[in-house]
């Protein structure tokens, strides 16, 4: 917070530059006329009890401040850029910035060598079934609703009675109600935290997965979909989002609160055989290697001469 409003401001003061590019959330209070800020969603607007009250003023009035001096906003998906545009349009906000959209890349994961330190670490081996969420384990993920699809998943089906679900990531808000749903799940011992993993952890945690559930209440991109595809692991995503723009064709989307829908779709995918497994995977990596870090700094790089051409003709 003192770092982006008033550190980062006495820097343009001291050391102004032409171009200014933030790719987050915020800016500093002083800076060039030629400014250009990556809104990556307006969550904090749609659920606003996965934030703060200070982290929903924070965001949102940085957000929209930078839409009415900017000469350019970048989003990373259609569906971001029409959420950024309701948004101001509700509370009436003069908007002044282009708005661009510029899809994030992806970078292939690094795969550790043995991981069999990793798994024991967490109690299971490579012939443990297990499905995966990634990101932090927070009313906004809702993992409480994916953990009532497990239940209703192991309930149902005695294929499933070894399954697992593993959630990767550290807590985040709402965590000590979904800790409290975790310590009365009837499968409490088929649930397995990690906490926060390395790169080369994740890659392999994803890599034996059976099925990622990403199933957030609210997303402006998703980057686990992009690395579980890479990993050709399928995906089952929230529809209605931006995640349906990352994950196209190769992933099931499902309404969030709909913990039937997911349990459906996660047998669908446990039920592939493994030549129809092989070819999803081969498709669904072939999918993720079109989004281009490369292709992502050229269109930034354009974007900021954009901005500094309207700058300076103003």
């Amino acid at each position: 917070f003192f770092f982006f409003l008033v550190r980062l401001s006495f820097e343009m003061l001291r050391h102004r530059p032409d171009i200014l590019f933030t790719p987050g959330h915020v800016e500093p209070l002083i800076q060039p006329r030629a400014t250009v800020m990556m809104v990556h969603d307006v969550a904090a607007w749609r659920i606003p009890r996965a934030y703060s009250l200070f982290d929903r003023w924070y965001t949102l009035s940085l957000t929209m401040k930078a839409c009415e001096k900017n000469p350019v906003i970048l989003t990373p998906s259609f569906f971001t850029k029409q959420e950024l545009e309701k948004l101001l349009l509700e509370r009436k906000v003069a908007r002044k910035a282009e708005m661009l959209v510029i899809p994030h890349g992806h970078v292939s994961r690094e795969k550790v060598s043995d991981a069999t330190p990793l798994l024991a670490r967490y109690g299971i081996d490579e012939n443990t079934r297990y499905i995966i969420c990634v990101g932090r384990i927070e009313y906004k993920k809702n993992i409480d609703t994916i953990l009532a699809a497990f239940e209703k998943l192991k309930a149902t089906s005695p294929e499933h009675t070894t399954l697992k679900l593993v959630l990767a990531g550290k807590p985040g808000v709402g965590y000590a109600d979904i800790q409290k749903l975790i310590d009365i799940h009837p499968y409490r011992t088929d649930v397995i935290e990690t906490g926060w993993l390395s790169e080369s952890d994740l890659s392999y945690m994803l890599l034996h997965a059976r099925v990622l559930v990403f199933a957030s209440r609210y997303e402006g991109f998703g980057f686990p979909v992009l690395e579980a595809l890479d990993l050709g692991v399928p995906v089952i995503a929230t529809e209605g989002m931006g995640l349906e723009e990352v994950g196209g064709t190769c992933a099931a989307y499902v309404p969030a609160t709909d913990s039937e829908r997911i349990a459906a779709e996660i047998q669908k995918f446990m039920s592939l055989s493994s030549v129809d497994r092989l070819e999803f995977g081969l498709r669904a990596h072939t999918h993720a290697s079109h989004f281009l870090w490369t292709r992502a700094a050229e269109e930034t790089y354009a974007s900021l001469t954009r901005a500094y051409e309207i700058a300076e003709g103003s």
